[in-house]
């Protein structure tokens, strides 16, 4: 029997899609999701291609890495081994981007994946109304803001769920002409996703509206849907709230201060901002014995998680490194857009955008919420090659 690579895959990337939500673990940091990714990559990795240009760069990236490792090991008390999976989130990413593309859609698989991509997100945004009403009503025991479905609901990953939220409400704006759903469908669930994204009291996906709303207003070609896409999301959301303040006054005590921190920006008497820097503060004296070019590596850098994409780099890779992986990623951008098309553009966006995100917290590292980027830029970079799809038989 012999089996079609491309239909193969593209089974495994509607299973990935399907389990995204599920927060459960199975091993350590490994969810469900985590094992369907591996074994796209492993059944890709002799298809994978990468520019002579690229190659080098990321292989220069990971020998500042391995270098950061090794000084780490002889300049540092402690060694946690534990931490050796870092060298797989830093690899996945880029390896599961250049999986993708290599898969020869046709055009009927790229449609079922966008659609499948948006119900995903209808699903995600009402689950963070199902979790306050739950918690609310004692159903479950949980943190004051929404963690994705079946985890461990005592800590909050609301973060992590803003930004993909936040994510997939510009791409699929930006890409609505591959989208069949009526206007009426459409714009109700972006309504919907926008409230939800507001309700996990995260800034981070606070920015990210503001910012790609504002790429999309300023854009002539949108302009004109812009609006009219924007009057309709202030009805439906003016609608949406009204009810919600007709169902429960416990509700309104919930959603409340949710909203005022999401819209909040006191960086002088934020917490988590001052955490932030007094992480980058560490990061700099992990690797000040290397005078900050080189880092002490993932096994030996003082935090697991310093909340900052630029802390990251300083204590495990030193300016080296972080100067490298930029390097790799505006090489890996240009690389990537062989036509110049309304999809390039968004591409770039959409890069600019996580990329800006990545500075506030290492989000790249985490898998729930770079895999959605990842599905995203890849579908983008397919519909920037269209022409190379499979004609519908």
């Amino acid at each position: 029997m012999i089996i079609n690579f491309d239909n193969l895959m593209y089974k495994l990337i509607l299973l990935s899609l399907l389990i995204f939500p599920i927060g459960t673990r199975v091993f350590l940091t490994f969810r469900p999701l985590d094992i369907v990714i591996f074994f796209i990559i492993i059944l890709s990795i002799n298809k994978i291609k990468i520019n002579s240009n690229l190659f080098v760069i990321y292989v220069l990236f990971f020998i500042t890495l391995l270098i950061s490792i090794l000084c780490g090991l002889f300049l540092s008390e402690q060694i946690k081994l534990e931490k050796i999976i870092f060298l797989y989130k830093f690899m996945m990413p880029f390896l599961l981007y250049l999986s993708i593309i290599r898969i020869d859609f046709t055009k009927k698989q790229l449609s079922k994946i966008i659609h499948t991509s948006f119900m995903i997100l209808l699903f995600m945004s009402l689950w963070v109304f199902a979790y306050y009403y739950m918690k609310l009503n004692g159903i479950i025991i949980g943190h004051t803001r929404v963690s994705f479905p079946l985890s461990n609901y005592i800590y909050s990953d609301a973060h992590l769920y803003s930004v993909y939220l936040s994510i997939s409400i510009i791409f699929f704006i930006s890409i609505r002409d591959k989208i069949l759903y009526s206007n009426l469908f459409f714009n109700t669930v972006i309504a919907i996703s926008v409230l939800a994204t507001l309700s996990t009291a995260s800034r981070s996906g606070t920015v990210i509206l503001f910012i790609g709303f504002m790429y999309i207003f300023i854009s002539k070609s949108t302009l004109r849907s812009f609006l009219k896409l924007l009057l309709l999301m202030i009805i439906l959301l003016s609608i949406i709230v009204m009810a919600i303040n007709f169902i429960s006054d416990d509700i309104n005590e919930l959603i409340e201060p949710l909203f005022n921190r999401a819209f909040s920006f006191n960086i002088s008497n934020d917490d988590s901002a001052s955490i932030r820097f007094l992480s980058l503060e560490t990061a700099f004296s992990d690797s000040s014995s290397l005078f900050n070019l080189l880092g002490v590596g993932v096994l030996s850098s003082s935090k697991v998680w310093f909340d900052g994409g630029l802390s990251t780099f300083i204590a495990n890779t030193g300016f080296i490194g972080f100067i490298l992986f930029i390097g790799f990623i505006v090489a890996f951008i240009i690389s990537t857009i062989k036509y110049k098309n309304k999809y390039s553009s968004i591409l770039i966006l959409m890069f600019i955008l996580y990329g800006l995100i990545n500075f506030i917290s290492e989000y790249f590292l985490v898998t729930r919420s770079v895999f959605m980027f990842v599905i995203y830029t890849s579908l983008l970079y397919v519909l920037i090659n269209q022409n190379n799809l499979k004609k519908e038989k």
